[in-house]
């Protein structure tokens, strides 16, 4: 269901993996890739072990919350806590439950939203689904789509191109340590042919670049950068983008959710018209690496956080 959980993904982030490096643990038959991050790690708080990725811990499809968990803790002595999201999808958000105590630590879990875009349907039907905001805006690209245009490329001056966009979108906002990437990264990530790069050029100048992974029964909107200016060039380059996949393939284009639950990317996201898709996210602590007594407050607040870390 992501991008995030090949090994392609893995390989081309591997210059961000901490020591000891990439590690891989198998859980009902599904590997998924696993960071373990020592006690003096620069990018996290002081003195924090914790189970990570750079971007996100994409679990197994079927995950046992206590008997899983408590296997990869016992493989991975070191682990403090972390959270593994899997790629099941739940129904609605009733998978939310209190925290749980249990031999060897504690553990919430939790529903993540992700946003998918059904491919093929027609212009109109496609438009009744968007929000306001964004119908008027992507009706104004419509008007002037003769400027546009959308490649599907892998040439080495293209990805230089996306590189120097994206930095600029980094900067720009604000991008954590772990969005950050080199041109060589980039170039390795695109000899797997399952990951796809796209710009989109307004008047032969390119505006917007996104990077699409070819998943289980459809497309992963992975990553993207785009110039600010007079068009919404972010709106722009998801509705050329969805009209060149609907012609190619069916399925599904996803387009990740929120940095948290319900924050304005999400609800960027719905406002394109894709639905919403609920997974489930174990949280976990471990308890002989949690101060002695803790209490229910700091407990809750470890569970809040994005990585749980001590």
């Amino acid at each position: 269901m992501s991008g995030f959980a090949t090994k392609a993904f893995i390989n081309f982030s591997q210059g961000l993996a901490p020591k000891p490096a990439q590690l891989f643990n198998t859980l009902d038959e599904t590997s998924y890739p696993l960071y373990l991050r020592d006690s003096v790690a620069p990018l996290y708080k002081p003195k924090s072990l914790v189970c990570f990725t750079p971007i996100c811990l994409s679990g197994a499809t079927q995950y046992d919350e206590v008997a899983d968990t408590e296997q990869l803790c016992q493989k991975y002595s070191a682990l403090a806590g972390g959270f593994i999201q899997t790629r099941k999808v739940v129904d609605g958000i009733n998978a939310n439950r209190p925290i749980l105590a249990t031999s060897f630590g504690y553990i919430k879990q939790e529903s993540r939203t992700n946003y998918q875009m059904e491919l093929g349907l027609d212009l109109d039907s496609w438009l009744s689904s968007l929000k306001r905001d964004s119908r008027s805006r992507i009706k104004k690209i419509i008007r002037y789509q003769g400027q546009f245009e959308l490649i599907n490329t892998k040439n080495v001056a293209d990805i230089a191109a996306f590189c120097k966009l994206y930095s600029q979108t980094s900067k720009r906002s604000a991008f954590s340590e772990s969005y950050q990437f080199s041109e060589q990264q980039w170039h390795q990530l695109f000899t797997d042919e399952n990951w796809q790069l796209f710009l989109l050029k307004h008047q032969s100048r390119v505006v917007a670049g996104c990077v699409v992974s070819r998943v289980s029964g459809g497309f992963d909107y992975t990553f993207m950068a785009h110039d600010p200016g007079v068009y919404d060039y972010s709106r722009a380059i998801i509705y050329f983008l969805y009209n060149y996949l609907s012609s190619q393939s069916s399925g599904y284009l996803s387009l990740g959710g929120g940095i948290s639950e319900n924050d304005s990317l999400a609800r960027f996201k719905l406002g394109m018209g894709a639905a919403p898709v609920h997974f489930r996210r174990i949280k976990f602590v471990v308890t002989n690496r949690l101060q002695k007594n803790v209490s229910t407050n700091r407990l809750n607040e470890l569970m809040e956080d994005k990585w749980p870390l001590l």
